[in-house]
């Protein structure tokens, strides 16, 4: 079994690395440093203002 032990901790190792990048990526991507455009946005978003406020005034 000892012949495991190493096989092992690098498989955690890179779990564990790949863990810090996928909590860099995802830190990235929800703050990101530019504005992304979407043109589906400007059309989508009022929308559901409009509909949110119309749930409220019910």
């Amino acid at each position: 079994m000892n012949f495991l032990q190493p096989i092992g901790r690098v498989f955690l190792a890179f779990l564990a690395t790949v863990g810090c990048l996928a909590t860099l990526a995802a830190d990235d991507n929800l703050h990101p440093s530019e504005k992304v455009y979407t043109p589906w946005a400007d059309t989508i978003v009022p929308l559901a203002e409009s509909a949110l406020l119309k749930e409220k005034t019910l």
